[in-house]
């Protein structure tokens, strides 16, 4: 029996974990497409995305250009798309068989566009999930495949949220590949009334203000963990809050929002509410540390010291 061919389009490590389980399925892989390798870091070091090395590891024939066009896309029965971040013009869009599906972490019609695991943290949800949908023009508007629902854990942030949906997402998109070549699992329109749409992250989008509820802050610190980070400014610099728990301790009238807080040789910031334990922070020009080892190393007290 025939393989079914599939050209991968995909970047991150989202996109790692959904072209492994293709490859472990034993789809065959005509052609992977990424983006070309850029500079990263303070050293602006040439890296590929872990797509391309995933292929080069795995001898995949791999396609690394500025530009794609329709003639660097080799016949194939289906096209994936996950987390690839680039507008793939209709001309490629339509050149596999049976059309080209995209993977997308959330439950379209809610969450389109490039942001949805941060947004959906952001906002406080319990609940994300899984979309599986035939790709079409307009950005997530394709009629949907498949869906999975994922519970949202209190402790999930970015990272182990994307890990998560990855893993759901792979699984989903090899059970329903079959039925779909073999037209056996249709497709149905979303309701596009319903729909909302996430937005572009920029470096201050990682800004905390602390005049809001602390539980608002928790999810801000949850949904930007990758990237930007949260940060305030502490003295005229960056201070990153890494990790940060919720307590039940009410802010006191006289600690205004962003005041730091030191209490049982722990660190704290003041919330409009309640305060909030701060473990893992990051002062400008240091490694990530304990915020008690930052406590032990301050020379004055924190009553002086407020995030903005």
């Amino acid at each position: 029996m025939k393989k079914t061919s599939i050209v991968f389009f995909g970047n991150s490590i989202f996109s790692v974990a959904i072209l492994d389980a293709l490859v472990n399925a034993g789809f065959d892989i005509s052609a992977v497409i990424t983006s070309t390798d850029e500079p990263q870091g303070r050293g602006h070091i040439l890296t590929s995305p872990p797509t391309a090395l995933y292929a080069k590891d795995h001898k995949l024939s791999l396609i690394q250009k500025k530009i794609t066009t329709k003639d660097d896309i080799p016949k194939c029965d289906l096209g994936i798309i996950a987390s690839y971040g680039h507008i793939i013009p209709n001309d490629i869009l339509n050149i596999p068989t049976h059309g080209t599906l995209n993977v997308h972490p959330s439950l379209l019609p809610l969450y389109r566009g490039p942001t949805p695991i941060q947004t959906t943290l952001a906002n406080g949800d319990t609940e994300t999930g899984i979309t599986i949908m035939l790709t079409d023009s307009e950005v997530d508007h394709g009629p949907i495949i498949a869906q999975e629902k994922l519970a949202i854990d209190d402790s999930d942030d970015a990272r182990t949220l994307e890990d998560k949906l990855a893993h759901v997402s792979a699984n989903l998109l090899t059970r329903i590949i079959p039925g779909w070549t073999g037209g056996t699992v249709q497709a149905h329109k979303q309701n596009h009334n319903d729909a909302t749409f996430t937005k572009m992250l920029t470096k201050e989008s990682g800004h905390i203000d602390w005049t809001k509820p602390a539980n608002e802050i928790i999810n801000h610190i949850r949904a930007y963990k990758i990237w930007p980070t949260s940060w305030s400014m502490l003295n005229g610099k960056i201070f990153k809050i890494i990790n940060a728990t919720l307590t039940d301790i009410q802010r006191s009238a006289e600690s205004k929002p962003g005041t730091l807080i030191a209490q049982d040789k722990q660190l704290y910031a003041a919330a409009q509410d309640f305060l909030i334990h701060l473990k893992t922070i990051q002062p400008s020009g240091s490694k990530p540390m304990a915020g008690s080892a930052f406590l032990s190393g301050l020379r004055e007290n924190t009553a002086n010291l407020k995030l903005l």
